[in-house]
């Protein structure tokens, strides 16, 4: 028999919002540098939870966050692993992007779809502090 406070107690609760972006500093002539950054999500509960949101979702609060800068032209296996992995992982998981375009990216989810990154990336995520830290 289904329960629904079964199926609740099997929901993640990430600690963090991720985003994907992509900067040059202002300078076309510049080489790019694609951004993956987390940012602390905050729950009911939880200090600095604002108490006047009602819906009980937790936010992700942008003054608190953690960022590794992978450069796009950079050689080395690490980085094409990761560049390529960013890549897969914000065309083949949004509708609103059909190739990896460093001029406009900026995409946002949730650290549970980041399943089995590259080391690079791994070795990031980690050294972030966890929710119970």
């Amino acid at each position: 028999m289904y329960k629904v406070k079964d199926k609740v107690r099997e929901l993640s609760t990430p600690d963090y919002d991720i985003n994907v972006w992509a900067d040059n500093d202002g300078d076309m002539d510049a080489s790019w540098t694609v951004s993956l950054t987390f940012y602390r999500l905050k729950y009911p509960g939880d200090p600095g939870y604002k108490p006047d949101l009602f819906h009980g979702l937790p936010i992700a609060d942008t003054s608190e966050y953690y960022a590794l800068k992978i450069p796009v032209m950079h050689r080395g296996s690490r980085i094409a692993e990761a560049i390529q992995y960013l890549d897969t992982l914000v065309t083949n998981s949004s509708d609103d992007y059909d190739e990896f375009d460093v001029e406009n990216m900026d995409w946002w989810s949730s650290e549970v779809v980041l399943e089995h990154p590259p080391a690079l990336i791994k070795e990031f995520m980690d050294a972030l502090p966890r929710r119970e830290q």
